[in-house]
């Protein structure tokens, strides 16, 4: 403190340079046992015991100070912080500090980045609580997700019509679809994929956000003297070794109102 006092009034400090104060002034280190003067004391921010200042380190996040064995290490970044700046990950219960973890829209539940997904409205749910919809190619929560009659794939509901096909697909083979695009090239490809394009006159697409197209192939087949036109519908992915089919196939006509009838659905081609 400064006060000019009686040497019998000082107690010494155990710690080199052995400096003198007060006995109001001394405290003892909760983890050595020592004698020491107050301003050689510091708080651990985890225990709240008072110690040697020395033996404090600063968190590696925060640069609250603490004991190190009270310390944990950060096992994505690698850096000694403290318990409570410490997050465990839901799916991997890997502990990690609060900026490496995003929380779930859908459960509030707290992972690392690397095992979740950003959803399109920007928000994040948790790998185990998304699935992937074929034809957004994006991530979407299970709860929003539903079956195609059609395809058989996983797709948003938001993509469905009220008899559960994808809307896209659904809308070119009923002939309504609005924006459509015409492939000729594909028809010599896709005959050569399965025997069922045989007869294939047209090919009008539908083009998703991702890499997939929706497909409405016009096959005519004659007998005698009789004409028959059927439509089939699927979705295919171009790639540079071919056309790879995704899910299943429908085939069916258009009745006298030019709605698509299904006639036969689950094909399988290739």
């Amino acid at each position: 403190s400064g006060i000019i006092v009686a040497k019998t009034f000082l107690i010494r400090s155990e710690k080199p340079p052995f400096r003198a104060g007060l006995l109001d002034e001394t405290g003892r280190c909760e983890h050595t046992g020592q004698l020491l003067l107050k301003d050689e004391l510091g708080q651990s921010y985890v225990s709240g015991k008072f110690v040697d200042i020395a033996l404090l380190v600063e968190s590696e996040w925060s640069r609250y100070r603490a004991l190190p064995e009270e310390m944990e290490t950060c096992q994505l970044t690698g850096k000694r912080v403290l318990p409570s700046e410490l997050e465990t990950c839901a799916i991997t219960s890997r502990r990690a500090v609060r900026s490496e973890m995003v929380k779930s829209i859908f459960s509030n539940r707290l992972g690392i980045r690397e095992h979740a997904a950003r959803l399109r409205s920007g928000a994040w749910a948790l790998m185990d609580e998304v699935t992937k919809c074929v034809w957004l190619d994006e991530p979407i929560l299970k709860s929003e997700a539903a079956r195609c009659r059609i395809t058989r794939e996983i797709v948003s509901k938001s993509q469905l019509n009220g008899e559960g096909q994808l809307i896209a697909l659904a809308e070119l083979l009923d002939g309504t679809a609005r924006t459509v695009r015409a492939e000729p090239t594909l028809i010599p490809r896709l005959r050569e994929l399965d025997s069922d394009f045989a007869g294939l006159q047209s090919v009008i697409t539908v083009q998703s956000p991702g890499d997939i197209r929706a497909v409405c192939c016009e096959v005519v087949t004659r007998s005698w003297l009789r004409k028959k036109v059927q439509y089939y519908g699927l979705l295919i992915r171009v790639t540079p070794k071919g056309i790879e089919i995704v899910g299943r196939g429908v085939r069916g006509y258009r009745d006298e109102n030019s709605e698509f009838v299904i006639e036969a659905d689950d094909l399988v081609f290739g």
